[in-house]
């Protein structure tokens, strides 16, 4: 991980180089706490890999400004999510968007919303697993950052669904089975408008969505001949 520092006064850049372990895949940064960053990452052995998550704390020096005086390495982990090692791999990890104690890790066979209210010793708040043993496996996760936060949406297949996650088994809406003909692969919420929501996937398509009303798309981009 490269870390770019810019001094506006001189206009000169700086870099600084964290390793921290695995090759990384994703990195996430708590909007309201500079002090930690999460990363997904794939644990390689001579036998096979996996892909993980970790929550790693970033130097700070006095003034509360990311330090760069130490060497490269020396990213102090702070907590490595567990995971089963069989069959499971880590696809994402989300930071709440109101709440900078609150991360979820999503496996391919569910979401665990982890509290951080000691980041040394994070606990699991809730759990949801995939209910269908026909639903594919979760590809990735985010949460909706309206309604308090209290929703979290999963991509799974060529569909996507929204948990209450103040009931995890309580399904707050669903797009249809074939919401995209291939794979979907992203999902985004619009910041201005809480209902409105934007898939992409294999089929090089970009759809929204009114989750109010989703059984069917609002648009439908067809401009890339990718995703």
């Amino acid at each position: 991980m490269h870390q770019i520092d810019f001094d506006e006064e001189t206009n000169h850049i700086s870099r600084k180089v964290w390793k921290p372990s695995g090759e990384v895949w994703q990195v996430a940064c708590p909007p309201q706490n500079k002090s930690l960053i999460a990363v997904t990452y794939n644990s390689i052995t001579e036998c096979d890999s996996q892909l993980r998550a970790a929550l790693y704390s970033l130097p700070l020096g006095d003034s509360g400004v990311i330090s760069s005086s130490n060497a490269p390495g020396e990213l102090p982990l702070v907590f490595d999510f567990p995971v089963d090692k069989t069959v499971e791999d880590t696809r994402c990890v989300d930071w709440h968007p109101s709440k900078p104690s609150k991360i979820c890790v999503v496996q391919e066979s569910s979401f665990q919303i982890w509290e951080l209210e000691d980041s040394s010793k994070p606990e699991i708040g809730a759990t949801h697993k995939i209910s269908d043993a026909a639903e594919e496996r979760i590809y990735m996760g985010k949460w909706n950052p309206h309604l308090d936060g209290n929703q979290f949406c999963y991509v799974s297949g060529t569909s996507c669904k929204g948990i209450d996650t103040r009931n995890m088994s309580k399904t707050a809406w669903t797009l249809p089975p074939k919401a995209h003909k291939f794979s979907v692969r992203d999902v985004d919420f619009n910041p201005n408008k809480q209902y409105i929501l934007a898939t992409c996937g294999d089929d090089c398509a970009t759809r929204f969505w009114d989750i109010r009303n989703p059984s069917e798309a609002l648009k439908e981009i067809n401009e890339h001949s990718h995703w």
